[in-house]
């Protein structure tokens, strides 16, 4: 990508065209921009996915005092119970 851009302004100041890199700078720019704009809105929409609930749906669970094996959902849903207090105290 870099290689492709060094490119570009060799082109450029190659064939002397410096009175037409304003026009040739903004819609670069503005592209720039939007692409940033679409970027920012992205992390938004994912910022779900970020927390760290997903990571303790998949621990290891292991037997409590009694020997008994927990229940997978079970825990999940006390996770989720926890995450919504602490999203409320927020």
């Amino acid at each position: 990508m870099e290689l492709s851009i060094f490119a570009f302004f060799f082109f450029l100041y190659s064939f002397a065209v410096h009175r037409y890199i304003p026009f040739i700078f903004w819609p670069m720019m503005i592209l720039m921009g939007v692409a940033a704009f679409f970027a920012i809105i992205d992390l938004c929409l994912q910022r779900r996915q970020f927390k760290s609930r997903k990571l303790r749906k998949y621990i290891l669970l292991a037997p409590d005092r009694d020997g008994q094996m927990q229940d997978p959902k079970l825990l999940t849903m006390l996770a989720a119970k926890e995450d919504e207090a602490e999203a409320r105290q927020r």
